[in-house]
Parts: C-alpha cells; sequence; structure tokens
C-alpha cells in the first residue's frame, strides 16, 4: 500500500521489517531504501533518535548489484529465523497481553486483542494470508492496520487502536534485546518503539 501520510508510511515501512525477509525487501535495505523512509519521516515528525540506532537499519554489505542483494537477503533471514517464532521471540499481540480469565497467564496465541483483530479484518472484508490464520495480532499486521487507519481516517480515528493495540511493544524490544546480536532488528525494535510512543502522546494529547 502506498501512504501518502508521513505517518502511514512510518507504520507500512515497519510492517515490512517484520514479515519474512524477501529478496525485495533486501533491495530496499541495500539500496537505503527503508532508510530513506524512516530518517525522512522521523526528522518531519521531529521524532529524537540516536544514529547509531538509524546506523542499524542501513545496509552493512559492500555487494551491489543482484550479489549484494543476496547476500544481504541470507543475512537478514538467517538473523529473522534465528530470533523469531518459533524459537524465542513471538511478536504477536495476545503473546505479551494479560488474558481477562484471571489467570494472569501470559504467551499464548489467540487471546482477545487476536479476535478484536480478526473482527476487524473481516468488517474490511481482508483476508490475512495463510501464514497469519492464527495470529492476526501479528505485528506486521497491527502496523498494517495503523497504516490504513492513517490513511484514510483522521487521527481521532486511530486513538484507540494505537493505545489498545501498541501498548506492549517495549516488552518485546526487551525480549528483542535478549535473544538477538543482530543491529538490524535491534535497530527495528527500537524504531518502532520510538515512533509508537512518540504516536501515543500525540493521539493522547486529543483526548485532553
Amino acid at each position: 500500500m502506498q501512504s501518502k501520510s508521513i505517518e502511514g508510511m512510518l507504520y507500512s515501512a515497519l510492517s515490512e521489517c517484520y514479515k519474512e525477509p524477501t529478496l525485495k525487501f533486501a533491495e530496499d535495505v541495500i539500496n537505503r531504501n527503508l532508510y530513506n523512509t524512516i530518517e525522512n519521516g522521523f526528522r518531519l515528525l521531529e521524532i529524537p533518535l540516536l544514529p547509531e540506532t538509524l546506523k542499524g537499519i542501513e545496509n552493512g554489505y559492500s555487494g551491489r548489484g543482484e550479489e549484494g542483494i543476496i547476500e544481504e537477503y541470507c543475512n537478514l533471514k538467517e538473523d529473522y529465523y534465528s530470533l523469531f517464532f518459533p524459537l524465542y521471540v513471538v511478536p504477536v499481540e495476545s503473546v505479551y497481553k494479560e488474558w481477562v480469565d484471571g489467570k494472569n497467564m501470559k504467551g499464548y496465541i489467540m487471546g482477545e486483542p487476536a479476535i478484536e483483530m480478526k473482527k476487524r479484518f473481516n468488517i474490511l472484508e481482508i483476508d490475512l494470508p495463510e501464514i497469519y490464520k492464527d495470529t492476526p495480532d501479528h505485528i506486521s499486521l497491527l502496523l498494517e492496520y495503523a497504516s490504513l487507519l492513517s490513511e484514510y481516517l483522521p487521527r481521532e480515528g486511530r486513538i484507540d487502536f494505537v493505545l489498545n493495540h501498541l501498548d506492549w511493544l517495549d516488552d518485546m524490544r526487551n525480549d528483542v534485546f535478549k535473544y538477538t546480536d543482530s543491529s538490524f532488528y535491534r535497530s527495528v525494535a527500537d524504531i518502532t518503539v520510538a515512533f509508537c510512543e512518540y504516536e501515543s502522546s500525540n493521539l493522547l494529547m486529543l483526548r485532553r
């Protein structure tokens, strides 16, 4: 989806970072398309971000052309599969939220956040890819949904979603730092938290 709003572009770009890497995504990394989108968006919105954090999403390999893209793709894919489910980090909202059954249990998929997101996608008649059938509250889907809200609704229209569905990302960021040394995915986690905290603060001001 090509989003026109700055917030929408950032949500969409970050969403791609949490999907299984593709050759097209590796090309966007190596050609600095991802870096430029995030750097420009943060600068225009005046969101502070440490230079070393941005540096983590730059291409770390000197190769160019098809060979460089393939090298980037292989490295991203190795980092992705060594970090995300079913190994260490499950980037799914339900896993980080307590179930409302009085047991204070966490770590399970298809909780209430997932059920609500399934309803939201059904209303929009969006068919989820098979890989997300059991995790409709996967972080990549949440960020893409926020991008849609940013594009088609006024800011007030995404207050409840952002405040209620993107309030667990700091815990996920902590797990990312715990289980990987990948500078790319560590930077992605930091950038995601910084942007969503900015969004939450700004949207909360609309309620005052």
